[in-house]
């Protein structure tokens, strides 16, 4: 049950009807676990064993963990960790590291094979479990009480945000689960079915439109000039964004309407003006999970172990490690990889070249506007590179459409290419119209997002017949 398709919407409905029927609190949180529950089982009715275990076994060693101590404590955090993050290794890892060992011993001349080993990746593991980890992360740390069992049941398996995020932190989640009273308003359903509309504009007028050009252009065997090959990677950045933020537009309506406020995951990412604000932006739910869970604990351990002396090499370390692993949660293949170790490489770099910080007060003269420009176009373009490798290349693909790309033939056909190009830049900014207009002043603030989002209206309608592309971000 696709998130984009008139059956969801209509599911939505017939559980917000539920929601609003069912009076208390503790009630509300059945009929939504209930209907979690049967949502999952649409898409495959044997995903529910898989995230019954997964809630079983973690939210059990998030209590041993709250009673014990010491070494035990300590194993019960291992056992809590081992089974969320195996279980997600085991379905969507395994036969990468697999075939990845057989490769490693070809090179060292030993002959290996291997049995042909297709798991499917289910649907949501990778928020989930995630989820599942953060919790017993923040019950060994002392920030958070074991929860019952129902509540955390929900907390893993909510419908709106369960197959593609946001990864949503336990504590302000279940806070709202355990919420006294938390009323289905006219004002939080109008807000949240705004934000649903402009899940589906940005997911069904920009992202599946975007679908057969991105698959003509960003392609291994074609002879395109590099203007038009940049061309393909600009309209392959939009589709992504439009695609992954639509998703979230959708969810964080849908949480809305039921009563929840989910995280925030896209901030305008295209306009940051350097590589780290990109990632302050860019699917925050994750970069902030990576960064507190991984890239922090690395950074200290290293220094704890080097001294300050190698603080510039533990946190270029730290980058690399943090946005590889980023790149793996993404898929189980070398261009991912690469496309998260660039990542690191970037940030390495951008620590490396920023000056001291600039004073608030500082006037802003003609060489800051000058510097925010030009960082704003370089952090773009080093970004709509690294989408390059951001593909389920089949083997040998990637490099012969790098090799096409970094040939740079062609280059007098940038003045026929350079509308399209600045036309998606345009688009970008239609797309966070709807932010952009709450912006506005006060008293034209309505009517600006009457156009807005009667705009997106007339949008839908005309492309209603476009062919349905399932959500990128699922298949992660």
């Amino acid at each position: 049950m696709s998130p984009a398709s008139a059956g969801f919407l209509a599911f939505l409905g017939a559980v917000l009807c539920l929601n609003a029927l069912a009076g208390r609190t503790d009630r509300r949180n059945t009929v939504l676990l209930l209907a979690s529950y049967v949502f999952y089982a649409a898409w495959d009715y044997r995903l529910l064993f898989l995230i019954g275990f997964v809630t079983l076994a973690t939210h059990a060693a998030g209590g041993a963990v709250a009673r014990a101590e010491g070494r035990r404590r300590r194993l019960y955090l291992g056992l809590g960790i081992g089974a969320s993050l195996g279980t997600l290794a085991g379905f969507k890892y395994l036969g990468f590291f697999i075939d990845g060992a057989v490769g490693l011993l070809g090179l060292l001349g030993l002959r290996a094979s291997a049995p042909t080993l297709t798991l499917l990746a289910p649907v949501g593991l990778s928020y989930y479990s995630f989820q599942a980890i953060t919790y017993v992360i923040e019950i060994n740390k002392g920030r958070l009480e074991p929860a019952r069992l129902p509540d955390y049941a929900l907390y893993l398996a909510f419908f709106p945000k369960l197959v593609a995020g946001p990864i949503e932190r336990p504590g302000a989640f279940l806070a709202q689960v355990r919420a006294a009273r938390r009323p289905v308003t006219w004002e939080a359903v109008g807000s949240g079915a705004l934000l649903i509309l402009s899940g589906l504009f940005k997911k069904a007028a920009v992202a599946d439109l975007l679908a057969a050009p991105v698959a003509r252009l960003v392609a291994p065997d074609i002879p395109y000039s590099f203007p038009v090959l940049l061309l393909g990677l600009y309209l392959f950045a939009l589709q992504l964004y439009a695609d992954f933020s639509g998703y979230t537009d959708i969810a964080r309506g849908a949480g809305r309407v039921l009563g929840f406020e989910l995280t925030e995951n896209f901030r305008q990412p295209y306009f940051s003006f350097d590589i780290a604000a990109f990632w302050q932006r860019w699917h925050i739910s994750l970069s902030t999970w990576f960064r507190d869970y991984l890239f922090f604990p690395i950074g200290r351990t290293l220094l704890k172990r080097f001294g300050n002396r190698r603080a510039g090499a533990a946190m270029a370390a730290s980058h690399l490690v943090t946005m590889g692993l980023i790149g793996l949660w993404h898929g189980a293949a070398p261009g991912f990889v690469i496309w998260g170790l660039l990542h690191g490489v970037y940030l390495n770099v951008f620590a490396l070249a920023k000056g001291k910080p600039r004073r608030k007060d500082a006037p802003k003269g003609l060489r800051f506007y000058l510097g925010r420009a030009a960082g704003l176009v370089v952090t773009f373009h080093a970004v709509v590179f690294t989408w390059a490798f951001f593909r389920d290349w089949a083997p040998g693909e990637m490099g012969r459409y790098l090799g096409r790309l970094l040939a740079f033939e062609g280059l007098g056909e940038f003045g026929a290419v350079l509308p399209a190009l600045a036309a998606v830049w345009g688009f970008i900014f239609l797309l966070d119209m709807p932010a952009l207009a709450g912006r506005l002043p006060a008293r034209v603030q309505p009517v600006g997002r009457g156009l807005v989002y009667s705009a997106m209206i007339v949008a839908l309608v005309l492309v209603g017949a476009a062919p349905a592309q399932p959500f990128m971000y699922v298949l992660f």
